[in-house]
C-alpha cells in the first residue's frame, strides 16, 4: 500500500499493479497467438471474395457461407480490438507508473508535498481496475 500525504493508505499496491501488468501481457500473448492461427487477413480476403462471387440484392436472404464468413470476420476483428485495448491499457499504466516515480523522486529532492502524487495514485488505481477487468474478459473467451 502507498501512504498518501494525509497519512492514510491508498488502495494502490505496486505488487498488484505488477501482477495485473504481467497478466495483461500474458493475455495479449494468448490473444496474439489465437490471431496468428485465425489469420485475420485470410478471414477478410475470404469474406470479400465470397461477397464478390455471390452478390445479394436487398431483401434476399444471404448465402449461408457468407453468413459464416461474416461471423468469423467479426469475431477475429473483435479479438484484434481486445488485443489493441490491452496494449493501450498496459501503455497507459506504465506511463502512469513512470509519472508517479518521477514525481516521487521530485518530492524526495524538493521535500514539498504535492497533490499530483495523489492524482497519479488515483490513476494507477483506475489502471489496475481496468487491467483486472480486461483480464476477466479475456479469461472468459
Amino acid at each position: 500500500m502507498i501512504r498518501a500525504n494525509g497519512g492514510e493508505f491508498l488502495d494502490v499496491r505496486l505488487d498488484a499493479i505488477e501482477a495485473a501488468l504481467t497478466s495483461a501481457e500474458s493475455d495479449r500473448i494468448r490473444v496474439e497467438g489465437a490471431l496468428e492461427r485465425l489469420d485475420p487477413e485470410r478471414a477478410t480476403a475470404e469474406l470479400k471474395s465470397a461477397l464478390r462471387a455471390n452478390p445479394t440484392r436487398p431483401g434476399e436472404p444471404e448465402d449461408p457461407t457468407i453468413t459464416t464468413l461474416r461471423r468469423r470476420h467479426e469475431a477475429v476483428n473483435g479479438l484484434m480490438d481486445r488485443r489493441d485495448e490491452l496494449e493501450r491499457r498496459v501503455d497507459a499504466t506504465v506511463a502512469d507508473l513512470e509519472a508517479l516515480a518521477a514525481q516521487s523522486f521530485d518530492l524526495g529532492v524538493t521535500n514539498r508535498a504535492d497533490a499530483t502524487i495523489e492524482d497519479e495514485l488515483a490513476r494507477l488505481h483506475q489502471d489496475l481496475t481496468a487491467l483486472e477487468q480486461a483480464h476477466d474478459e479475456v479469461r472468459d473467451l
